[in-house]
């Protein structure tokens, strides 16, 4: 017989080729049509042949059968006598009674447990394996794998690995009994099965575990090749050998194929062809992964379905009445039927996951059609799933134990189970959106590229490698579904985010706000656009995240509202909604840190706007990055966090006689502390640790009793000591402020810079004039709470301010001052109106210039031009002086030593093409040094040091006006970060010449040889920026 059978493949091609030259390619057909007798190799119709073999009663025998014929459908023994084309995979008797013997060795869960005879299948049974022996076209299996053509294109062999078959989803029908509906321990959940369980009342529920199509799967060479799927990876998920012509169905060998008949193609396999169950249900019912098939089905839903409905009260009258329902099992999750999410509830509603946040799988891991960034038909899905005695071992003694502990209100040391009930009534505690964080870290959204030969490409969570080669070998079994693979492993591979330093953040009943603002992004509506926990997770970076639990986040002080008319204390609060962060505002006073009544009005909440703004403002706040110079467990006590604002961190020595942080400043905090602030308020002058998590793969996370908040001070505020002039008189200003000498040369006089031609009012519009003239100026008005450096965006700086006393010094060698400058230009300015006059003459009347007329302007011309380019010499050279106490990057006087080392200044050397350096060192002790390009003596920091200032720019100026005025919000757009340190000298940008500043402007040459070297190029200033 398998010779015989093996003939018809060869006699196949001979007759495709021969109806196409007759222009007749439907080759199955009932009538032959050809005036030729039928040749000897032709067989008769699929059906008689079958029953001419006299070894396939069984399958005819379900051909028949009344169960998979409905009354009003033409009978499939017609179908296969008469009609059309198909490819057919039929079972011998003999392969029947081997196939009826193994079910009994299936476990219970398993549906086909009990089919150990043919009177023992079901009705849905019995249409499944007739339905998928059937495929509606005629195809040779050296085609199975070629895809269709499109549009003209040509099929392209190798690029399918499944196919859809006969079966409808009305086939799959089963009923569903109350016992078997998934059920959850956790009063939280949301059950949508309730109303089928006997306790409700129920009686379970006529079920199609999906509603789209089952599909045939096939492994053929072709497809292996052009998929590099090898033959060891074959013997890895199928659990047996195989040779290059093998053709597989499901787990099925094609012991014989393409046996030509006159309506298409009979394979023989060497068992009847069993339609896989998807692969939630594979997980449900294979006996070794209860434990993960419960965590996976908290996720599902029914769903009432009225097309099949419908269909079935036409197909089966007897059995569906006018009241009864059909449900479909589906899973929330990213990518469900028809590639799209499914995050609706079976009422319509939307989903929005429970306290912990958003939930969502990976997949779907029961629809059937599943497909990803392919054809349904060229690949599935894979998934790796522990073992029950992985799982078991996992939550009782290894990593899972922290989420026991963290949830189940039961849980007690060394608390034992007695059996998978009482572990999932433990389990059930965790949140739906924590545990999803162990499911979806095994769904991989490809087979193959899942593959063993390729597990060890496979990424994580974190991006990171998720398995190494010895892991192969932890592969139990491989069990194949129609919509993908299942591997049982015998170990755990958690998530990143049961690891990072984000894990007391996601598992946590206590730190939900700062969960949602990390997580907020991987799946549903992305609020935040910060995907933070992408970042938090990178494992091959190192952090220090200081958390701000829920009950710490009743104590955030707006630094946006410190000089409005309403500074503010904000609440952040989670409840489970779409938008979950809701927020309470306090009268909140900056001076004593009393808080006040709540606010009222608009100014009672922020907008949603402001929320996200303030949350991406915390998070990078209370990060820190470590590059390996900066490690958190050193001598330093002063950190730099993501957005460039500085932290203090406070040490004490632990039981274990080691130093622990045990509490963290910002700014404000330090800022409190040095104005003598000493409440107990949370948050005030410190922000107590009170639980560390030390040991976190990437770094270290210690959550906190309040929010680390940045200083409101800009830099301006601090030289100006808040305008203290204002508050008191300027001669007392002058004397209790050691930056009052600096800040009055970072003056700029713009009318003085305009008139003396370094801006041209005349070729200039004026918003040229506007950018032109910022190019001299220090401080600007950006919509921050006072006025900004001009040169700083968005970066973190140092400088290094003189006191008074080097000012004064400097200003007696030659340093111009703004007064001397607008003094030179008052002398200037009568040469320059008479030679405007005399202009004015020459144009507009008829007298007529003599030479001693000549010689008198030449000589008034040549003396305005000396002022004029001395005066701006003078004006670049005060740029230039400010802007090199300026440098790029923080640094702080702290424990450690540091060697020598160059900070790059904003002020630029165009000769050399480069910003000019200057140099610091720390030799330790809280000590800071720093020196010029020009001076071998370090100088060292004097008076107050490691002051921290925040320039800031808001979407309105929050300054004179309540936080919240019609609607309008206020958001941090922007920020800079800066320390400042009081020096007792000046830094010079160039060398002096005996020792004087005014050498460089002397003489007219020598000012044009500075101006030339040193004159503020927008391009360059732009850079800086």
């Amino acid at each position: 017989m398998r010779n015989r059978f093996s003939k018809w493949s060869r006699h196949s091609s001979r007759m495709v080729c021969l109806l196409a030259a007759c222009g007749l390619m439907y080759a199955c057909k009932d009538e032959y049509l050809l005036d030729d007798e039928k040749p000897s190799w032709l067989n008769s119709s699929i059906y008689e042949s079958l029953e001419t073999k006299g070894n396939f009663k069984t399958y005819l025998r379900l051909l028949a059968d009344k169960d998979v014929n409905p009354t009003n459908a033409r009978p499939l023994t017609e179908v296969l006598s008469r009609t059309g084309s198909k490819t057919v995979f039929v079972a011998t008797d003999e392969a029947w009674d081997k196939f009826f013997k193994a079910n009994a060795a299936l476990p219970e869960s398993n549906p086909w447990h009990n089919a150990t005879s043919y009177e023992n299948l079901s009705t849905a049974q019995k249409k499944l394996l007739i339905h998928t022996s059937m495929l509606n076209n005629a195809i040779v299996m050296e085609n199975l794998a070629s895809s269709e053509s499109v549009n003209g294109s040509s099929p392209v062999r190798g690029e399918y690995m499944r196919r859809y078959t006969d079966v409808e989803t009305t086939d799959s029908i089963t009923y569903m009994a109350p016992e078997m509906i998934p059920y959850s321990y956790n009063p939280t959940d949301k059950d949508f099965w309730w109303r089928f369980r006997a306790e409700n009342g129920g009686k379970g529920l006529h079920i199609v575990k999906d509603s789209t199509l089952s599909m045939m799967l096939h492994f053929t060479s072709e497809h292996m090749a052009k998929n590099t799927v090898n033959d060891d990876d074959f013997a890895k998920f199928m659990g047996r050998e195989r040779i290059t012509s093998d053709v597989h169905i499901y787990d099925a060998l094609l012991v014989d194929k393409d046996g030509v008949c006159e309506n298409g193609y009979v394979n023989i396999t060497e068992k009847p062809l069993v339609p896989l169950a998807n692969m939630a249900e594979v997980i449900r019912s294979n006996g070794k992964t209860n434990i993960f098939g419960h965590m996976l089905d908290r996720y599902s839903a029914p769903y009432y379905s009225d097309a099949i409905t419908r269909a079935c009260r036409i197909l089966y009258p007897e059995k569906f009445g006018d009241t009864d329902s059909v449900f479909t099992m589906r899973y929330f999750s990213d990518n469900s039927f028809n590639h799209r999410a499914n995050n609706t509830q079976p009422d319509g509603n939307p989903y929005t996951g429970d306290e912990g946040g958003s939930v969502s799988l990976k997949f779907d891991p029961g629809w059937n059609g599943y497909y990803d960034e392919v054809d349904a038909e060229k690949d599935m899905a894979t998934m790796f799933i522990p073992s029950d005695e992985a799982l078991w071992k996992y939550f009782t003694e290894g990593g899972g134990l922290q989420l026991i502990e963290t949830y189940d209100p039961n849980y007690v040391p060394g608390q034992t189970y007695a059996n998978e009930d009482e572990l999932y009534q433990a389990i059930d505690q965790i949140p739906l959106s924590t545990l999803q964080g162990l499911i979806n870290v095994i769904m991989l959204r490809s087979f193959t590229g899942s593959v063993p030969s390729k597990m060890t490409k496979l990424r994580d969570d974190a991006q990171e490698q998720l398995f190494y080669p010895e892991d192969i070998e932890k592969i139990d079994t491989c069990l194949l579904a129609c919509n993908g693979a299942v591997y049982i492993m015998s170990d755990i591979y958690g998530p990143a985010d049961y690891t990072s330093v984000t894990s007391p953040a996601y598992i946590s009943k206590t730190n939900l706000v700062m969960k949602w603002a990390i997580y907020n992004g991987s799946s549903g509506t992305d609020y935040m656009g910060l995907n933070y926990y992408a970042y938090l997770k990178a494992m091959q970076s190192e952090f220090t995240f200081f958390l701000p639990s829920d009950a710490a986040l009743q104590y955030y002080y707006d630094p946006t509202s410190y000089e409005s008319n309403t500074p503010r204390l904000i609440q952040f609060n989670y409840k489970n909604q779409a938008f979950p962060i809701q927020t309470k505002c306090y009268d909140y006073n900056p001076e004593t840190g009393e808080i006040g009544r709540p606010l009222t009005g608009s100014g009672a909440s922020l907008q949603q706007d402001e929320i996200t703004n303030r949350l991406k403002d915390i998070l990078e706040s209370h990060t820190i990055v470590h590059d390996g110079t900066n490690p958190i467990d050193g001598e330093d006590v002063y950190f730099l966090t993501k957005n460039g604002n500085a932290v203090k961190v406070e040490r004490a020595i632990g039981e274990d006689g080691k130093n622990h942080i045990v509490a963290i400043k910002g700014g404000l905090q330090l800022e409190n502390e040095r104005n003598g602030m000493s409440g107990d308020t949370p948050g005030e002058t410190s922000c107590l640790v009170t639980k560390p998590f030390e040991s976190l793969k990437n770094g270290q996370t210690f959550i906190v009793n309040a929010p680390v908040t940045p200083t409101y001070r800009s830099v301006y505020n601090i030289l100006t000591q808040d305008e203290g002039w204002k508050k008191t008189s300027e001669e007392e200003w002058n004397a209790t402020n050691p930056y009052a000498e600096f800040f009055k040369l970072c003056e700029t006089n713009t009318t003085i810079v305009t008139k003396c031609g370094l801006v041209d009012e005349k070729k200039l519009s004026t918003t040229e004039q506007k950018s032109a003239l910022k190019k001299y100026q220090i401080f600007v008005d950006m919509n921050g709470l006072d006025n900004n450096i001009q040169f700083f965006n968005n970066y973190r700086y140092t400088a290094f301010i003189p006191n008074n006393e080097a000012v004064q010094e400097a200003i007696a060698n030659g340093l111009p001052t703004w007064e001397e400058i607008e003094a030179d230009y008052n002398e200037m300015e009568p040469v320059v109106n008479t030679l405007d006059s005399l202009k004015d003459v020459m144009d507009n009347t008829d007298y007529v210039f003599v030479e001693e007329d000549s010689i008198m302007c030449n000589q008034l011309w040549e003396k305005a031009h000396a002022d004029s380019i001395k005066l701006q010499a003078k004006i670049t050279y005060l740029t230039n002086f400010i802007r090199y106490h300026f440098a790029d990057n923080s640094i702080f006087a702290d424990k450690s030593v540091r060697a020598e080392s160059e900070m790059v200044t904003s002020s630029y050397d165009k000769e050399l093409g480069l910003f000019c350096k200057l140099y610091v060192d720390r030799p330790g002790n809280d000590v800071l040094r720093v020196r010029d390009a020009y001076s071998n003596t370090m100088m060292e920091t004097v008076g107050e040091k490691n002051v921290l200032a925040r320039d800031i720019e808001c979407s309105l100026k929050p300054v004179g006006r309540p936080m919240a005025t019609s609607g309008k919000k206020i958001t941090l757009d922007a920020s800079s970060a800066c320390v400042i340190h009081l020096i007792p000298g000046i830094l010079n940008h160039t060398e002096l010449k005996n020792g004087r500043h005014d050498s460089e402007w002397a003489s007219v040459a020598a000012a044009k040889k500075y101006i030339k070297r040193y004159a503020i190029s927008k391009e360059k200033f732009d850079s800086h920026e």
